[in-house]
């Protein structure tokens, strides 16, 4: 398993297991704004291929994404939220 901090909203220490590709640090509150431009968007995605391109020319078959942050909890909440009638997105906020 490869993680990867693509931008995680704080300096991690360099581990062996941690591949450090970050485009920024945090993304903006997408409820009032664009979380990230285009332009890191497209970082992202583009590092996600050269990593994964190199797996597979390392012999690994099985190329799996996750996505773990803020954008993604908030997401959830919103979902989960609305779905219960909580609110609106903008009142809660993924933690990261």
């Amino acid at each position: 398993m490869i993680v990867v901090d693509m931008g995680v909203d704080a300096e991690l220490p360099r581990l062996p297991s941690l591949v450090s590709r970050k485009v920024r640090r945090g993304t903006l509150n997408f409820a009032q704004q664009s979380a990230m431009t285009m332009d890191e968007a497209v970082a992202c995605v583009e590092s996600a291929i050269e990593l994964a391109v190199a797996e597979i020319k390392g012999g690994h078959t099985w190329v799996v994404t996750e996505t773990w942050g803020s954008q993604t909890t908030a997401m959830q909440r919103h979902h989960c939220g609305h779905d219960r009638g909580l609110g609106r997105a903008r009142d809660r906020r993924g933690t990261g």
